[in-house]
């Protein structure tokens, strides 16, 4: 026992109020461990299955408890799309994220990823800035719950950063640029707190813009009068679109239309004339599709 010790400040111990179900009689070992090292007991009497298989039931509570420091993981889930490979993921999110703490990743499903961020501000950061681009495929992300759900949510919006260039000097205001990039859409923050009193022409923003409308490179501002000054758009990142299905958020190599093609030909022989070998590609590089820089 002396060579797996555990210490206090490694252990979260159980509450004193825990109710104990075990039998000391039964379980010396159990019974003879120091209390103030150990950290799980018995906490229900098992029923057994017709082949013996034992049986527990979980308690509402403990459910309701969920994941252990479960505030400190997100939940990622891609868009409507194969993911990139797990290793390029935690490769690129190491990279990324790992100032302040070690990122974990936990494949749960096809197209969704748990990670463990332990630090509070980079989680924060990472949660802020809502989607994340990794080699031509969009994943959201969000706080992990006991009830989230695994259903990936449709795009419509998406957040971008856009320079607005040309901007009229009696515009160069805040209510001037609001009412201008609201052509975009919807404007949320300008770049910097307070506008650039040189560059008078032009302004970096972040928007919010509907997919289905397009991004226009220009915007026409009139006035009462019925002047109007063309204000030119230039986009700092626009997601990637599938030639194939339309949708937004990945490129064909990552499509699950193309996957389900490739299902159908590996099952009719006369669809997949490949002698039956296999190549294997490695990568040691992370792609130049990578965008960090959404936000």
């Amino acid at each position: 026992m002396a060579g797996n010790r555990v210490t206090l400040s490694s252990v979260c111990l159980m509450p004193l109020n825990f109710a104990r179900t075990e039998d000391d009689a039964r379980f010396l070992w159990a019974a003879k461990m120091n209390h103030s090292s150990r950290n799980l007991y018995g906490a229900t009497e098992p029923e057994y299955l017709e082949d013996g298989t034992p049986k527990v039931t979980i308690p509402k509570h403990v459910l309701l408890q969920g994941l252990e420091n479960q505030k400190e993981y997100v939940l990622g889930q891609f868009n409507r799309c194969t993911p990139p490979p797990g290793g390029l993921i935690f490769a690129l999110f190491n990279k990324l994220w790992r100032r302040k703490c070690r990122i974990t990743i936990k494949k749960l499903g096809e197209s969704n990823y748990l990670f463990h961020i332990p630090d509070a501000s980079t989680r924060t950061w990472v949660l802020q800035r809502g989607l994340w681009h990794v080699d031509n495929c969009l994943m959201f992300v969000a706080p992990w719950t006991p009830s989230t759900s695994l259903v990936v949510p449709e795009i419509k919006t998406i957040p971008v950063w856009v320079t607005l260039k040309k901007i009229p000097i009696i515009l160069y205001s805040i209510p001037g640029i609001s009412h201008i990039a609201s052509g975009l859409c919807a404007p949320m923050a300008t770049y910097k707190p307070r506008l650039d009193p040189i560059l008078m022409n032009e302004a970096k923003i972040l928007v919010e813009v509907e997919l289905s409308k397009g991004f226009p490179s220009r915007i026409a501002a009139n006035d009462e009068n019925g002047f109007i000054s063309m204000v030119d758009v230039e986009y700092a990142w626009l997601p990637s679109k599938c030639e194939r299905c339309g949708q937004f958020g990945h490129k064909i190599k990552h499509c699950l239309e193309s996957v389900t093609k490739s299902h159908i030909a590996a099952a009719d022989p006369s669809e997949n004339p490949s002698n039956g070998s296999t190549v294997v590609v490695e990568t040691n590089t992370l792609p130049k599709s990578v965008q960090p820089e959404l936000l």
